[in-house]
């Protein structure tokens, strides 16, 4: 939803806004998904979007980690380059 009111994009004018296919895409069943990839070091942060708006996200644009950078940016590089390949 706040997706939605930040790119300015009402949901009972999906079916005729320009922007609908720029920032959404249309599933097989009509829903419309973000388009986003979603990128983090650990799982904690994705499985918690996965729970709390769950079938919104598409779950193949969701790459994670397996360990906490510890707030540390070279550690976060580090861990980084793991699964850098995946998301290009």
């Amino acid at each position: 939803r706040q997706y939605c009111v930040e790119q300015d994009l009402d949901a009972t004018e999906m079916n005729s806004n320009v922007k609908r296919d720029v920032f959404f895409r249309q599933t097989k069943d009509g829903k419309y998904i973000p388009r986003s990839i979603m990128v983090d070091c650990e799982p904690d942060i994705i499985e918690k979007i996965q729970t709390t708006h769950p079938g919104f996200y598409n779950n193949e644009d969701m790459v994670f980690g397996r360990e906490n950078a510890a707030h540390c940016f070279g550690r976060g590089q580090i861990l980084g380059y793991e699964f850098g390949d995946s998301v290009v």
